[in-house]
């Protein structure tokens, strides 16, 4: 019998994982691994500060409110797919005045320390907590041996590498990216996952179209890569 291995999945909101790994999160879970996803932008469930532009616009109106309910839209989601959820408790881009770097990736290395194996936002990396989050983790040099995942549903953008050159620059990647494939079964329990994410999934533009393509790829749109090229 193989030995039970143990991934953090490093997701900068509350939904990047799921949306982008969740039939292999899965996958690893019915294997007998476990996986964590940690969640670096979840938010202060208890803040009074008025909503920023994009919770406001999803209808919440304060920051305390949209935290505390994407932090429920999360744990129903983690739970459909068997990953356990870990919750930092830092704003996003909209609140991001005075973020602390020193403070939000010691919380971070210190949560993903028990993992055998982690794995980190690979690209597009439109967003902007996307890049900072893959420009720190290069810089401190979290795990050197940390693998890559693609982001979705940004990486079926038609024009997700341009958005993402009109950003600041990337940190320099030598991955080879690998598309495994996956069961029906496994992007049916994804599908239903995704769908736990009410509040945001109409304000991605194509994040319906997103859904339904999970159904048709036999690979549900999931890549991951490893920097030495070797998974």
């Amino acid at each position: 019998m193989r030995e039970r291995l143990r991934f953090a999945v490093v997701s900068p909101h509350l939904d990047d994982a799921i949306l982008s790994l969740g039939a292999g999160i899965m996958g690893a879970v019915r294997g007998a691994d476990e996986v964590s996803v940690v969640t670096v932008f979840a938010g202060d469930p208890e803040s009074r500060a008025p909503a920023g532009r994009w919770d406001a616009r999803a209808g919440f109106r304060t920051e305390g409110e949209a935290a505390g309910a994407r932090r429920d839209e999360d744990r129903r989601a983690c739970e459909l797919v068997g990953a356990r959820c870990v919750w930092l408790p830092f704003g996003d881009d909209q609140y991001a005045d005075g973020r602390d770097e020193d403070e939000v990736w010691s919380r971070v290395a210190e949560a993903v320390e028990p993992a055998d194996l982690v794995l980190l936002p690979g690209g597009p990396l439109i967003h902007p907590d996307h890049l900072w989050v893959a420009r720190v983790a290069s810089e401190r040099g979290l795990r050197p041996e940390a693998g890559l995942y693609r982001e979705l549903p940004y990486d079926l953008w038609p024009d997700a590498e341009k958005r993402r050159h009109t950003a600041p620059s990337p940190p320099r990647q030598t991955a080879r990216w690998i598309a495994p494939r996956v069961p029906l079964r496994l992007r049916l329990a994804k599908w239903h996952a995704s769908g736990a994410y009410s509040s945001q999934l109409r304000w991605l533009g194509r994040g319906w179209g997103f859904r339904r393509a999970l159904l048709r790829s036999r690979v549900g749109g999931e890549r991951v890569a490893w920097p030495d090229g070797s998974a």
